[in-house]
């Protein structure tokens, strides 16, 4: 009796019955539980959000969700052209810039490319596949540029590396359409949690403006395999 617990082995038996409620035979097969899903530890900081000494900004509730930066969809893609998307989960990405993503156990013993979508930021590709073999598997995309395809990422301080912050409107892109969104908004000083808050800080003004401004003309996209 009691809760079934993960990874452990149990047997069961089906017995027929008769109109008395006897039974002289029983089958018995054996199963065992798995868990739901295998995380795969994304290591990302966020551009805007970044503050220094490997922290970002808390930006969904700074009070009552202090250590949680954003909300990151993290996504694996074949390492086979055309590269289709075969497994996708939201994580919550720390303000330390850990995400753990979550994935189902058939995902297990197969190589991808990780692909990274957050509200703000240009979609963002490992720069090779993963070998997923195992639960608890580690990506660090932080350490290096060369983490990233194309080495799309941007240096916010020495050896440090972050997902380049801009695309507002998520067409993986980051030219005037976004400049226009942020500027609509910087006008009207909204607070709260806005995709043209690119700092993370519940306030969008000026500071998000120079951002998309200086990034506007550099003509940044995402890059895939």
């Amino acid at each position: 009796t009691g809760n079934l617990q993960l990874g452990n082995v149990y047997y069961w038996r089906v017995a027929p019955l008769n109109a008395s409620g006897e039974t002289s035979s029983c089958s018995q097969q054996v199963f065992a539980t798995d868990p739901f899903a295998y995380a795969l530890n994304v290591k990302v900081f966020l551009e805007g959000f970044y503050l220094g000494g490997r922290l970002m900004n808390a930006s969904i509730d700074p009070v009552s969700m202090d250590t949680i930066a954003d909300t990151l969809t993290v996504s694996l893609a074949s390492p086979v052209n055309p590269h289709s998307i075969l497994f996708t989960t939201k994580a919550l990405l720390t303000t330390s810039g850990l995400a753990p993503a979550y994935f189902p156990q058939p995902a297990l013993q197969q190589s991808y490319y990780i692909v990274l979508n957050h509200r703000n930021s240009i979609e963002t590709w490992s720069a090779e596949p993963f070998a997923f073999n195992y639960p608890d598997s580690t990506f660090d995309f932080t350490d290096a540029i060369t983490k990233a395809f194309g080495s799309n990422m941007v240096q916010v301080e020495p050896g440090v590396f972050a997902i380049q912050s801009g695309d507002v409107n998520q067409d993986d892109l980051v030219e005037s359409a976004d400049y226009s969104l942020v500027e609509n908004d910087a006008s009207q000083f909204l607070f709260g949690y806005f995709s043209t808050d690119l700092t993370g800080d519940g306030l969008v003004e000026s500071a998000d403006y120079s951002i998309v401004e200086n990034k506007s003309g550099m003509f940044l996209f995402s890059i895939t395999p």
